[in-house]
């Protein structure tokens, strides 16, 4: 099932900056900390599908003009858009009624593409405080800036250069009949028409959702150390807009999360980390535009109002090793596994919720990504009444998964305490 919907990527980006992943250790009591997160997000213009392939987003989610407008006459989405524009032309004259006789069952528009690349950068400033010497309480409020290109990619298909002719001929004795030429400009007037913004390259910044966080030190015994981290997100994020197809609702979501986090100490140099979490989302009432049948790819202005959606429980584990260079660098290797349960809708709009369930990103979807680090950590040689700069490098790329974008993700952070 291909749609115009969920274009934009679930900013995987945002909830990585909440985990305390491979540290157990808190500030001590009455000390402040700020931080600095500043993250580049690219790679999200391809996506691991259902089958596990990495593909772009054009690719994954193009509209087959024929299969979507003959094969189901209920189908909607762009081939289907296309193809009901270019039929009522086509039916109103001798000339394509002929082409559409002879043509009918064999023939083949090709495909349409909407190739969409997002690049995302957040900055996101933390405040930390250890309340005592075992607990910190932690503040982090992202600040998103998000660039979309979008072009629009016709694929020819096999029946296209005999359209094309027929236009052409229909042409010189004064019918007007479209050409192939012209299916990108049918499709986007007639999602106009539907009440959807034009989908075009723009940039945008808003607040993201604020995350208050406390790690807690569990004590240690051996060469082991353990901590947990709590999270609570506001939804201080922009709400989902159902008239925008690339606003795929990533924003504007309470939840609860529960990390744990053990470390292993081979020797003062060399230490190995492992951390597991899961989020339960709250239920939220949201605007929507649910579809009117399980082929409505792209609902109708009167399909649109407040529904109830429950975001899907989310899971992380991560492993990984540390190793100190000289008195003040560390550098880190690790991998992370994410997963993410389907979404859930209902409410009191006649349609099909089960569409919304089983499409991307609402559906159920995983990720395995690599880890690499490396911090300037000045506090092992710490004067007092000096202010310590600490610096912290770090890259991740997802490799694997279902349902989920090929992001690359490059963190740098600045941190200071008082």
């Amino acid at each position: 099932m291909k749609s115009l919907l969920l274009l934009l990527l679930p900013l995987l980006a945002l909830p990585l900056l909440a985990h305390a992943g491979d540290e157990t250790q808190t500030l001590p009591k009455g000390i402040f900390g700020v931080r600095l997160n500043n993250v580049f997000v690219t790679g999200t213009d391809y996506e691991f599908g259902p089958d596990g392939q990495r593909r772009t987003i054009g690719e994954t989610h193009e509209s087959n003009i024929v299969q979507q407008g003959i094969n189901s006459a209920t189908q909607s989405g762009v081939g289907k858009l296309i193809y009901d524009s270019l039929v009522k032309i086509l039916q109103g004259t001798t000339q394509g009624q002929s082409f559409l006789n002879s043509a009918l069952s064999g023939i083949d528009l090709g495909e349409m593409r909407i190739n969409v690349v997002p690049t995302t950068t957040v900055q996101s400033p933390t405040l930390m405080y250890g309340l005592t010497n075992k607990w910190s309480l932690i503040v982090n409020v992202p600040f998103i800036k998000m660039q979309n290109q979008v072009s629009w990619e016709y694929v020819p298909g096999s029946s296209t250069a005999t359209l094309n002719g027929l236009s052409s001929a229909a042409n010189l004795v004064g019918v007007n009949i479209p050409n192939s030429s012209q299916f990108v400009s049918l499709a986007q007037s007639s999602l106009a028409a539907k009440g959807y913004k034009p989908m075009q390259s723009g940039e945008r910044s808003f607040m993201g959702d604020i995350y208050v966080m406390n790690l807690i030190d569990l004590g240690k015994s051996g060469r082991f150390t353990f901590g947990t981290m709590n999270t609570i997100s506001l939804p201080t994020g922009p709400s989902h807009d159902p008239d925008d197809l690339l606003d795929a609702g990533s924003f504007h979501h309470t939840f609860v999360e529960q990390e744990f986090t053990t470390v292993y100490s081979f020797d003062r140099k060399f230490k190995g980390y492992l951390s597991g979490s899961f989020r339960y989302y709250l239920p939220e009432q949201t605007a929507w535009r649910v579809p009117a049948t399980e082929t409505d790819l792209d609902p109708d202005l009167s399909q649109e109002g407040t529904i109830n959606r429950q975001v899907g429980m989310t899971t992380m584990t991560e492993g990984g090793l540390k190793y100190r260079i000289m008195s003040r660098w560390n550098t880190k290797a690790g991998l992370a596994h994410y997963t993410k349960a389907a979404d859930k809708f209902n409410g009191d709009i006649p349609g099909s919720y089960d569409l919304i369930e089983n499409t991307y990103p609402y559906n159920a979807s995983s990720s395995t990504s690599y880890k690499l680090g490396l911090t300037y950590d000045p506090l092992s040689n710490y004067k007092p009444g000096s202010v310590p700069l600490m610096v912290d490098l770090s890259y991740e790329e997802v490799i694997a998964g279902t349902n989920t974008p090929s992001i690359k993700q490059i963190t740098l952070s600045l941190s200071t305490f008082f």
